[in-house]
């Protein structure tokens, strides 16, 4: 099992501690990508004594918002994570949410990080990663070889699709190479901070680029239901193309020399949610089972659902239970209009 995951040094608000030439290098490359305007965000709150008190909004010109939806009626005692969130990317309300500002650990939703960091870095079409023995030691087996060659490509979906440690680390050093030439993936997981923090994901912080725990009683990443849900919307939104991929079973991923590999969705939901648009499963001993979904829920009206600190099977109930609330409410509104 590939869903694995670690904790962190650092708590919010406290500055990164690697040195100034890392940190100079790193900025350069993410100011270079602000330039170009590949995105833009906003973040707002608002009365604390309404029942959701805050919003993310992912701002776009695209189209006119669509009618805002009610808050979803369900108990929160009947979702077994700790924390939750159901939010409207069309409209940026928050319709559900529980615990949305505890910081827990990510497990495998850091892959997220990673694929999005690896595709605003390299030409994923032109880059060939070389397998590493260190990528082959991380925790969970998924059939990558020593010395093999694939594409980033392919690399970004199997770590995606499959969860696969292994994939998410080789990235994480080639593309840290290019950064940084001899500090590997430990360049990488400080971009990843940079990043973090330019989408202002501000209770996120990163330890390793697979989520990995790092020891019984540290995470490879610490986040909030609040933070995954404005990565997953900000990927469904500017990088769409990520996210196929893990809302099919399977896909067979060639390698160089013509051998492949055939990754396993981990979400057994794919095909039990209707216009998914993306997924990602974590679990690890300190985060329990994690789940970020984005489907269309009709008219190009993006939703994204995520649970943090469920169980293994009860993150993919919790899920459910949102999604049937959320097409429930919908159509009650489709009937009052």
């Amino acid at each position: 099992m590939f869903d694995q995951s670690p904790q962190l040094r650092q708590t919010s608000g406290q500055p990164a501690n690697y040195p100034v030439f890392r940190q100079a290098s790193i900025v350069t490359i993410v100011l270079a990508l602000l330039l170009s305007g590949a995105w833009l965000t906003q973040y707002e709150r608002h009365d604390p004594n309404q029942q959701e008190v805050a919003s993310l909004t992912i701002a776009t010109d695209r189209e006119q918002p669509a009618r805002q939806l009610p808050p979803l009626t369900i108990d929160p005692d009947s979702i077994e994570a700790t924390a939750a969130m159901v939010y409207d990317v069309r409209t940026g309300s928050v319709l559900f949410a529980k615990e949305p500002d505890s910081v827990l650990s990510l497990a495998s939703i850091t892959k997220l990080m990673t694929a999005l960091l690896v595709t605003e870095l390299i030409e994923e079409s032109d880059t060939i990663v070389t397998i590493t023995s260190e990528a082959v030691a991380q925790y969970g087996y998924s059939g990558l070889r020593v010395g093999e060659r694939i594409s980033a490509q392919n690399l970004n979906q199997y770590s995606l699709l499959s969860s696969a440690n292994d994939a998410a680390y080789a990235l994480a050093y080639e593309v840290g190479e290019q950064i940084l030439p001899g500090d590997g993936s430990t360049a990488f997981v400080d971009a990843m901070n940079v990043r973090a923090r330019e989408l202002e994901l501000t209770d996120t912080r990163f330890q390793n680029p697979t989520g990995l725990d790092l020891t019984t009683v540290e995470s490879g990443a610490l986040g909030t239901a609040r933070d995954v849900t404005r990565l997953m919307a900000y990927l469904a939104t500017e990088h769409p193309e990520l996210l196929a991929p893990t809302t099919r079973p399977s896909v067979r991923l060639d390698n160089e020399i013509g051998g492949f590999h055939d990754a396993a969705n981990t979400n057994p939901l794919v095909n039990r949610i209707p216009n998914l648009l993306g997924s990602k499963t974590g679990f690890t001993d300190l985060a329990g089972g994690n789940l970020t979904i984005v489907f269309d829920a009709g008219f190009n009206r993006p939703i994204v659902v995520t649970v943090l600190e469920s169980s293994f099977a009860g993150r993919f109930l919790d899920v459910e239970q949102l999604v049937d609330a959320l097409q429930a409410s919908l159509t009650q509104d489709s009937n009052l209009h």
